[in-house]
């Protein structure tokens, strides 16, 4: 073991997948990373959330770290989507996983993640304009209706 190493030999820490595409609609995605090699104690992992095309207010995380006892090679952090309504097309964030070794904070290893919540605007557009179809038909229909019982003045 390296003097500076608080772990035994880690290989690696990665995300299980880097490539992530969610529908708004879903609620959640479950971000999963798996360690590497020995270890004789739990490892804690830092979690660096990037808003790219996404806000902050597009997705909320309860946590910004990962923990891996010893005997676990694999663990996940659910992250919520929110579903907000509003016209935004596809958005993006980043997830960036670092191990650092504590005392000297130099950086180890790390994996990122790109995240993908999928516009369901066009399914929200499509329903919007049916709606202003039937209202529109509606106000045309009662239009006439008035239009045939009101009273002739002459």
């Amino acid at each position: 073991m390296l003097p500076w190493l608080p772990y035994s030999v880690v290989v690696s820490v990665q995300w299980t997948r880097t490539i992530i595409s969610v529908p708004e609609v879903s609620r959640s995605v479950e971000l999963c990373a798996q360690i590497e090699g020995e270890r004789d104690r739990t490892v804690t992992v830092g979690i660096v959330f990037t808003p790219l095309s996404a806000s902050m207010e597009d997705y909320n995380v309860s946590s910004h770290s990962l923990s891996f006892p010893k005997e676990m090679n694999e663990t996940c952090l659910t992250v919520s989507i929110v579903e907000d309504g509003l016209l935004e097309g596809q958005e993006e964030f980043l997830a960036t996983l670092t191990l650092v070794e504590i005392e000297s904070q130099i950086i180890l290893n790390s994996s990122v993640a790109t995240i993908t919540i999928e516009s369901q605007d066009s399914e929200l557009i499509l329903l919007l304009s049916q709606k202003i179809i039937n209202n529109f038909l509606l106000i045309l229909y009662f239009l006439q209706l008035f239009q045939f019982h009101s009273p002739q003045i002459d």
